[in-house]
């Protein structure tokens, strides 16, 4: 169901940036596949898969809020900021894919796309450009938006990082002073009791 929610929202956004495709009929049976012409005849699909509802990074945030002591009311309200901007900036995403790959608008450089990603479908390589390397690079500035953010309403988020920069580094980072929280104000929630 939410594969289907998020194709036909993708559509709507792609009807209103001027892209027309037909939803069809996918092949794992669902009602998530856009069907584009290109200029020279050729049939292009797009479709929406599960990977691609925002799901997973939904759940990590999920998963981070839940993991730390905090007062109820504190984490629905980081909840409540990462699900709809993760959602919302998903679409977006989506959207500019399904355009991009379908109207062929980031066909550049196609041997050395191709080549970087061991393809061989010169038809992919807007595809490539626009999910694999513009969305991932992007994708990865919002997670670290989007992490400020929550560490904004719930900064006991910030020990796990600083826990989980440490493992991968070895040096100790205090991430309360760089994004000017500070560790008083920090410590004093954590002391919060956590059953309200």
């Amino acid at each position: 169901m939410l594969i289907e929610v998020v194709t036909t929202q993708t559509g709507w956004l792609m009807d209103l940036f001027g892209a027309h495709p037909e939803l069809i009929t996918g092949p794992q049976g669902y009602q998530n596949t856009y069907e584009f012409v290109a200029s020279d005849g050729q049939i292009l699909q797009f479709s929406v898969v599960l990977a691609c509802t925002g799901l997973g990074s939904i759940a990590i945030f999920a998963g981070l809020i839940a993991a730390v002591r905090a007062p109820l009311r504190r984490k629905l309200r980081a909840l409540s900021v990462a699900v709809p901007i993760i959602y919302g900036l998903n679409l977006v995403r989506t959207t500019f894919i399904g355009i991009a790959f379908g109207q062929q608008l980031l066909h550049v450089y196609p041997d050395l796309v191709l080549a970087m990603f061991g393809g061989t479908d010169p038809y992919r390589v807007s595809w490539y450009v626009s999910d694999r390397i513009i969305s991932q690079l992007l994708a990865v500035v919002a997670l670290v938006g989007v992490t400020y953010l929550v560490v904004r309403e719930l900064p006991e988020i910030l020990t796990i990082i600083e826990d989980v920069l440490y493992m991968v580094t070895n040096e100790e980072y205090d991430l309360s002073t760089t994004l000017d929280l500070p560790r008083s104000q920090a410590a004093s929630q954590l002391q919060e009791p956590s059953d309200d």
